[in-house]
């Protein structure tokens, strides 16, 4: 019998199994996770929503979803380097914050 070891980045996340890539927030319990993201300009970040409740990404002067149901996707592309501040628009104790380089 062969057994194969694969190796995953650091970076990956696992979603209902799944490997999924570092720029991808998991809404879950009332939660971003992760809270803090670090990408570079030009990179999509995706927001994969996997709690009970509705849920709405909001991002301040850029762009915001349609309200979100588990199973739901938001995708953003940053384009400029900064600090962008989020929250839910129905939970504003639910917070995150992207890194653009």
């Amino acid at each position: 019998m062969v057994v194969l070891s694969v190796m995953m980045p650091k970076t990956s996340h696992a979603l209902a199994g799944l490997t999924v890539p570092a720029n991808i927030v998991i809404i879950k319990n009332f939660a971003f996770n992760p809270s803090v993201l670090t990408v570079n300009a030009g990179e999509k970040v995706i927001w994969a929503h996997d709690d009970a409740v509705d849920h709405i990404v909001v991002l301040p002067g850029l762009s915001e979803s349609q309200l979100m149901k588990r199973g739901d996707k938001f995708e953003y592309v940053f384009s400029q380097p900064g600090e962008y501040k989020y929250h839910c628009g129905i939970h504003p104790s639910m917070t995150g914050t992207i890194i653009v380089k």
